[in-house]
């Protein structure tokens, strides 16, 4: 038999073993062929660092002390010139302190400073008064005689001094002293515990609203029908409220659209009167001036005028009224109130053609209110108000109100005293 060693192998199987390696081991056949260039790159690893983003390798070797050094900068100050560190430390009050110095003086034993700025013309005149100049000198050969007749001098005119002072004091706290006082409250704080002497109360008709009268903008007149007046004093204490109804001679109510009441007399001024169109009985047609004419024989001229339009169309009368002889308009394309000469009041008209009915029964409800040229007087019944010791304030719930109190005689005497005083004067 042919030993396997010498038996022979065919070219196909020669071939075949041409594409095979021997096996190594563990490894195996790689799909990538490893070159030699490879394998030397692989060799040199060892001598390389890996990539960290866009750092690169520097020429200079960073050590670990350097790298400790870099650690401590943020305990560092950066140097200025020849300045360095000190032991103490500069604080912030510490710099404020310095910057204040030039406000600061050198101290100088036994000295201070004085609230009183001691100024080169006050050293002046200071040192130009003689020696001694604030001491009396008494002539000491004077006589005992000489010494009693001025010691009882002396004592005299104290006397009499004191005598007038003490008739001063008890001449002015036996006067009754009034004061006035106005506004609404009208206060006062040197009152006296007695009855006001006179309290006027102004009566002022009130218009709801704002703005032109007008159909779509009705204000309507109010009067006043009673007068109420509180007394208070200090934060409201103490407070008294009089009423006092507003009625005429035969004691019907009245409703009052300007006047005065003096509540300590009870006098009653009315000075304005209230109509509306439709009241105007006598009312006629003016056809030169083609106007409706109101006559009003008691009316005040130049004086203002409140009205309340108070009806279907506009009717708008002027804020005054005037004496001249001609008509006033303002608007003559529909209504509008005026005067002429005499006592009249004009409605120029454009719509109802003198009709005087028609006229009342679209505009007769407008409100107006005028002076009178002479008041109408009432005598109503009086009503005290007392006044408080002290602080008062006296408040009306209509217009404003002018009074005279009586002053505390007390109070008065100080405020005399103080304006001697005041003066230089030595009332002791």
């Amino acid at each position: 038999n042919t030993s396997d060693a010498d038996k022979p192998v065919s070219t196909a199987q020669r071939a075949a073993l041409d594409l095979k390696v021997d096996k190594d081991g563990a490894k195996v056949l790689s799909d990538n062929n490893y070159t030699d260039a490879e394998k030397s790159a692989v060799a040199a690893i060892a001598n390389k660092v890996d990539k960290d983003g866009a750092k690169v390798l520097s020429d200079n070797n960073y050590t670990t002390a350097e790298k400790n050094a870099v650690a401590t900068i943020a305990n560092k100050v950066d140097k200025d010139g020849a300045k360095v560190l000190s032991d103490n430390n500069y604080t912030t009050a510490e710099k404020n302190a310095v910057a204040t110095i030039g406000n600061k003086v050198d101290k100088e034993t036994g000295k201070g400073l004085s609230t009183n700025d001691y100024t080169a013309a006050e050293k002046s005149k200071l040192s130009g008064i003689e020696a001694q100049a604030n001491k009396t000198l008494i002539d000491d050969t004077l006589s005992n005689a000489g010494q009693a007749a001025d010691a009882k001098a002396a004592g005299d005119a104290i006397a009499d001094l004191e005598a007038e002072n003490a008739f001063l004091r008890e001449y002015l706290q036996s006067m009754v002293i009034y004061r006035t006082a106005s506004g609404n409250p009208a206060t006062f704080s040197d009152g006296y515990a007695a009855n006001l002497e006179e309290l006027v109360v102004t009566l002022t008709p009130t218009q709801s609203g704002s703005g032109d009268p007008s159909p779509t903008n009705v204000r309507a007149i109010s009067g006043v029908s009673s007068v109420s007046v509180t007394r208070s004093g200090e934060n409201g204490a103490n407070s008294l409220t009089v009423t006092v109804p507003l009625v005429d001679s035969n004691s019907d109510p009245l409703t009052v659209y300007g006047g005065t009441l003096n509540v300590t007399t009870g006098e009653l001024a009315v000075t304005a009167k209230y109509k509306t169109l439709a009241e105007w009985d006598d009312m006629y047609w003016h056809s030169v001036a083609k106007s409706f004419v109101l006559p009003v024989g008691d009316i005040t001229r130049e004086t203002p005028l409140v009205y309340s339009g108070v009806c279907s169309s506009t009717f708008k009368p002027p804020n005054r009224l005037h004496s001249s002889n001609s008509v006033i308009a303002r608007d003559v394309s529909n209504h509008e109130m005026a005067t002429q000469g005499g006592f009249v009041l004009y409605i120029r008209d454009d719509d109802y053609n003198g009709d005087v009915s028609a006229f009342k029964a679209a505009f007769g409800d407008a409100q107006i209110v005028y002076p009178l040229e002479t008041p109408v007087t009432y005598q109503l019944t009086p009503a005290q108000v007392a006044a408080l010791a002290g602080y008062n304030a006296v408040a009306a719930d209509s217009g404003t109100i002018s009074l005279k109190y009586q002053a505390d005689p007390a109070l008065a005497y100080d405020e005399i005293v103080n304006a001697i005083l005041f003066m230089g004067a030595d009332i002791s």
